[in-house]
C-alpha cells in the first residue's frame, strides 16, 4: 500500500464495511472536497474489508470516483489502530437517523460490524500528520481538519 502515497499526500478514509450507512455518508461527503484534495497534489483513497466484489458492488451502487482498496485480512487496519465499538451505542442510533434523513441506507453488512473506521493524511516522507479514529459506528471527524492537513503536508518538499 506504501505505492500510494510514495509520490503525493493521500488522505485515506478507512471505512468499516462496503456495506455500512456511514461509510456510504463519510465517502459521498469527502468526494465532494476531491477536486480540492488534488488540487493540492493528493489523492483521495478508499479503505474497506470487504471481497474485491463487494467493493466492486460499492463503487457502481455509490458511484465513487476515487481509487478504492480492500483490506479482507484487516492488516491495514490493525496498522492503522482500527477500533471495535459497540454498535448497540445511543450515539450510533442518533447518527444512524441523521444518515437515514440524508437518503444513505444499510445495506448487507460486508465485513466486521463491530470495526470502526478512521481518516488519514499520510505524506510521501511516511509521516501521518492527521490521524483520526472514529469511536464509534458514523463518528466522523469535521472534514476542513483533514483537508487542511493534507494541504500542508502537499507543500512540504519530500527530502
Amino acid at each position: 500500500m506504501g505505492s500510494l502515497w510514495e509520490s503525493r499526500p493521500i488522505l485515506l478514509a478507512m471505512m468499516r464495511h462496503f456495506g455500512c450507512i456511514f461509510c456510504k455518508e463519510q465517502v459521498t461527503q469527502l468526494s465532494t472536497h476531491r477536486a480540492r484534495i488534488r488540487a493540492a497534489g493528493g489523492e483521495l483513497i478508499i479503505l474497506g474489508n470487504g471481497t474485491p466484489q463487494q467493493a466492486a458492488w460499492f463503487i457502481e451502487d455509490y458511484k465513487v470516483e476515487a481509487p478504492v482498496y480492500t483490506d479482507p485480512d484487516l492488516v491495514s487496519h490493525g496498522l492503522l489502530g482500527a477500533k471495535r465499538g459497540n454498535i448497540i451505542d445511543p450515539r450510533v442510533v442518533l447518527r444512524g437517523a441523521s444518515a437515514v434523513l440524508h437518503g444513505f441506507r444499510q445495506t448487507k453488512t460486508m465485513g466486521p460490524a463491530a470495526l470502526n473506521g478512521g481518516i488519514f493524511v499520510i505524506t510521501p516522507a511516511n509521516e501521518m500528520p492527521y490521524r483520526y479514529i472514529s469511536r464509534f459506528a458514523g463518528d466522523h471527524p469535521d472534514p476542513e481538519v483533514a483537508l487542511l492537513a493534507l494541504e500542508a503536508a502537499a507543500k512540504v518538499p519530500v527530502a
